[in-house]
């Protein structure tokens, strides 16, 4: 599906969180609008109102947003805009171990890797942060409040043997991770500490 109006999203705050997570924006993209071809989503800051992805004719209006997605679907390149919508508070919380979803990953400090293989219980989404989470956590801070910044996919998300890598770093501020399923490169994922 393709939309031209907007898409309301009804997401709670997770376990401690005191923001919405990433990746449950994209599971619901995902719910809302189905495969793509390509993906990237970029967040600006955290989002703690309602919200909406609003779709956009070009790049002029981005500061109104909290973050953007770009996709291509049937060969055709689309751009939705996170809006917040600062008069609705997000009301409900729910459960959320993610520490519990990755105990059995393992980290090769050497390679700065992680690896773990899919579990159903969980999108391929939560697999993701939460490995990248926990080897930034492990390898370079366990200070840093680790935030997904940026989601770069070049195929769809598939399940299997998960593996992360960090390719580039600048410190703290944005840290670049390579993504592989069963070995296949998928794409990258960008952390940012988002307490500095």
């Amino acid at each position: 599906m393709i939309t031209s109006e907007p898409i309301e999203l009804s997401l709670p705050f997770k376990g401690a969180r005191d923001y919405l997570r990433a990746a449950d924006i994209f599971n619901e993209f995902f719910i809302e609008l189905g495969d793509y071809e390509a993906f990237e989503m970029v967040l600006y800051q955290k989002m703690v109102h309602a919200l909406s992805l609003v779709p956009m004719t070009n790049l002029q209006d981005k500061s109104f947003y909290s973050g953007l997605i770009f996709y291509t679907k049937h060969g055709e390149n689309h751009i939705l805009g996170i809006s917040e919508n600062k008069q609705k508070r997000v009301e409900s919380r729910v459960p959320y171990d993610e520490e519990k979803l990755v105990c059995d990953a393992k980290i090769d400090r050497e390679n700065n890797a992680i690896e773990l293989m899919h579990q159903a219980s969980h999108s391929f989404i939560d697999h993701i942060v939460a490995l990248n989470k926990k080897l930034l956590q492990q390898t370079l801070s366990s200070d840093a409040k680790w935030a997904l910044t940026k989601l770069d996919l070049d195929t769809l998300p598939v399940e299997g043997h998960y593996t992360l890598k960090v390719v580039s770093n600048l410190g703290t501020k944005l840290v670049k991770s390579a993504i592989y399923v069963d070995e296949e490169p998928l794409g990258f994922i960008f952390f940012s500490d988002w307490a500095q």
